[in-house]
């Protein structure tokens, strides 16, 4: 669909479909980052990871709008997002495993017998956050307790899912009516952010001030019928670039707030032009990426050794080829891991679901 045919088909004043395909690109730039930064090639990790927890924010609106347009219930809801994390976030748990096993057989200690049972049960149920509540730290990957230090953002991702589900229970039935909530703890972020400035609790506050953004994104593109809405969002977005640049937090939460504001600004900005730039041929990898993202991250952090050797073995002397050979091992991983155990997952379309009513109450992709 063009540009032109969006607006047509969408002529209230900056009210645009829910789908923005050019997340697709940006959340394969992310992840791609998010690879670079782990074979030691950039500095910009947790940058791209801030950049995950907008796209997240957006898309999970989404989903819960997509849940009240539906009627789905708080359980239908939850058991989609369920389905759509954990079943691949389970198995990238068992590659883990089965590479840490045949490393212990191949090569000596795997590092799993640091692990208690109870951490096992942590890592298997995606609990390790609740560790951080105790014991907070400076930086949520630095938790102990979790298998692939990567993991540690996701253990916020299934707060957000739990906390929108419950925006649609408590809420009223009107579309959209989760943003009130949402936006209230919003400011309640702000405030546990400034209690526990140099601090990660585990608990999803610490981040929901930079996950609500890309819900405020989608809320003014797809809701914002009203001058006061946009406007409204526009100065948050602002105030939240402000603080970050106002030294109110520590550099590091400052550095996140203005990465996250800033992005979010950006999408606002490029939704006229996404049907154009969607079209761009040279941004289809970046696509394909998109695709994968979910995948490459549950299985490249702890695949880096192997990845370099294979890297070594084909690229030899070239540090070029073998950097190349590197970065290929990593993303045929993810592909096979996508195909295998993440594609059989994915969620039918509501509008499918809706075809065929005693589906309503199973799990379902948004």
């Amino acid at each position: 669909m063009d540009t032109a045919a969006e607006r047509s088909a969408n002529p209230l004043p900056g009210c645009w479909p829910a789908r923005y395909q050019l997340l697709d690109g940006w959340r394969g730039l992310a992840s791609f980052l998010v690879l670079l930064f782990h074979l030691e090639l950039l500095g910009s990790g947790h940058e791209a990871v801030m950049l995950f927890f907008v796209i997240s924010g957006y898309c999970i609106a989404a989903a819960a709008d997509s849940a009240q347009r539906h009627q789905l219930t708080f359980g239908a809801f939850i058991a989609r997002r369920l389905r759509r994390i954990y079943p691949p976030y389970f198995l990238s748990v068992m590659f883990f495993l089965t590479t840490r096993f045949a490393k212990s057989w191949m090569v000596g200690p795997s590092g799993l017998a640091r692990f208690t049972t109870w951490e096992f049960l942590q890592n298997l149920t995606l609990t390790q956050w609740l560790v951080l509540t105790k014991h907070p730290r400076p930086n949520a990957a630095d938790n102990g307790t979790l298998f692939v230090a990567a993991y540690w953002s996701l253990n916020y991702e299934e707060q957000f899912y739990l906390f929108m589900g419950l925006c649609l229970l408590f809420v009223s039935r009107r579309l959209g009516a989760w943003i009130i909530p949402a936006a209230v703890t919003l400011l309640l972020s702000v405030l546990w952010n400034w209690l526990f400035d140099s601090l990660r609790t585990g608990f999803f506050l610490d981040y929901w001030l930079h996950f609500s953004l890309g819900c405020l994104v989608f809320y003014r593109l797809v809701h914002g019928t009203s001058r006061a809405v946009r406007v409204s969002i526009d100065l948050t977005l602002c105030a939240v670039l402000l603080i970050g640049f106002s030294g109110l937090y520590s550099p590091f939460v400052s550095h996140e707030l203005i990465v996250c504001s800033a992005f979010a600004g950006l999408l606002i900005f490029l939704r006229r032009w996404d049907a154009d730039l969607s079209r761009i041929t040279i941004l289809r990898p970046l696509f394909w990426l998109g695709t994968i993202s979910y995948s490459l991250y549950l299985v490249h952090q702890f695949n880096v050794r192997s990845a370099a050797y294979i890297g070594s073995i084909v690229g030899g002397d070239l540090a070029w080829l073998r950097l190349l050979a590197t970065i290929g091992a990593h993303l045929g991983v993810a592909t096979i891991f996508w195909y295998f155990c993440e594609r059989p997952f994915l969620n039918r379309p509501l509008a499918q679901v809706r075809r065929d009513p005693e589906l309503i109450s199973q799990p379902a992709t948004s």
